[in-house]
């Protein structure tokens, strides 16, 4: 892995900074423009990650420590970032596509007595997946998936005086409580198994564990990603996070939160390498999921909904592929899916 270099920390800086100016300056004196710090953002993060790509294309991987984060006893775990092939082409789609959305939010959203409000709840979504994708470590990755979960909450909720909002926001919230619940034991196995969750150190003492142990941290982590990817059965509440604003269905739908399973299975690879029992699950469940989403889909008659199990069959898809060992073929349906579900 090379270092990183230095504009790198403005994927994670320019949302900080324009979060905190919208909220402290705009929303308080121009509620009506707080979505131009915001753009100015989107366009930094876009312009940053097409760039990083470029270099993991034509030179390799990189990452960086940024500051030492926990440390007690032999535990330690350091905040920092990681731009590998995987996280490079998966954050090149979720930067251009997230700020294609951005732009369309700011005219759907315009009469919307909530305008400001909307765009800090859209752009901490925004951040926390940036921040997901970018993770060096297991323990960073699960506090900005955590992060994810209480945006998606906030917008799908968005409109809360509608109670069928109110009721798919706190579904979603739950019943990824329960997928996320596994993602923490899974962590905490880690810890206690190997000292630290830094992705490379992790990988590099399997040979040193148990069968049971590794089968059991991959099963669990498939666990919480059939949570947030929408697997059976813990999709029931992506269809009705459709309650949400347009602007925050395309977002969660085609760039972000769905696909944050499918990235972390992805990112697991090692591991489900040596847990072929996993991978087969995996293949099995994905492979129904896709199927089973799909004659749903085909039995609706609300558009929204129709999308929604479109999604919930795709994920399915790349579940499947994942568990069949086709990693590339997983990631490339990925990317695809976030351009052409967004349009």
């Amino acid at each position: 892995m090379r270092p990183l270099p230095p504009e790198a920390v403005l994927l994670l800086a320019a949302p900080l900074a324009a979060l905190t100016l919208g909220w402290a300056l705009f929303h308080r004196l121009w509620p009506r423009k707080t979505h131009i710090p915001i753009l100015v953002s989107c366009a930094v993060v876009t312009g940053v990650a097409w760039s990083l790509a470029w270099r993991v294309l034509a030179g390799g991987g990189m990452e960086g420590r940024l500051f030492s984060w926990v440390a007690f006893g032999r535990v330690s775990v350091d905040f920092g970032l990681r731009v590998d092939g995987l996280s490079a082409s998966v954050l090149a789609m979720v930067s251009l596509v997230g700020t294609l959305i951005h732009v369309y939010a700011a005219g759907y959203m315009e009469e919307d007595p909530g305008f400001s409000r909307f765009f800090l709840y859209f752009h901490l979504f925004f951040f926390f997946m940036i921040g997901l994708l970018l993770s060096s470590s297991y323990l960073q990755l699960y506090v900005f998936w955590e992060g994810v979960g209480l945006a998606s909450f906030l917008l799908i909720g968005f409109w809360w005086h509608k109670e069928s909002a109110r009721a798919a926001a706190w579904k979603a919230f739950l019943v990824n409580r329960v997928g996320d619940a596994g993602f923490l034991v899974a962590l905490l196995l880690m810890l206690g198994w190997t000292g630290t969750t830094r992705f490379e150190d992790v990988f590099a003492r399997l040979p040193y564990a148990s069968e049971g142990a590794v089968v059991l941290v991959a099963a669990l982590l498939f666990w919480g990603a059939c949570a947030k990817s929408a697997q059976f059965p813990l999709y029931v509440w992506l269809p009705d996070a459709m309650e949400g604003p347009t602007p925050v269905s395309a977002l969660m739908h085609a760039a972000t939160m769905v696909t944050a399973g499918v990235f972390l299975m992805a990112r697991s690879w090692p591991l489900l390498e040596r847990a072929p029992a996993v991978a087969s699950a995996m293949a099995g469940v994905g492979a129904f999921t896709a199927a089973f989403a799909a004659f749903l889909a085909a039995s609706r008659r609300d558009l929204k909904r129709i999308l929604a199990y479109s999604t919930v069959s795709h994920l399915g898809l790349m579940i499947m592929s994942l568990g069949l060992g086709n990693l590339v073929g997983a990631v490339l349906h990925l990317i695809a899916h976030g351009f052409f579900k967004a349009a």
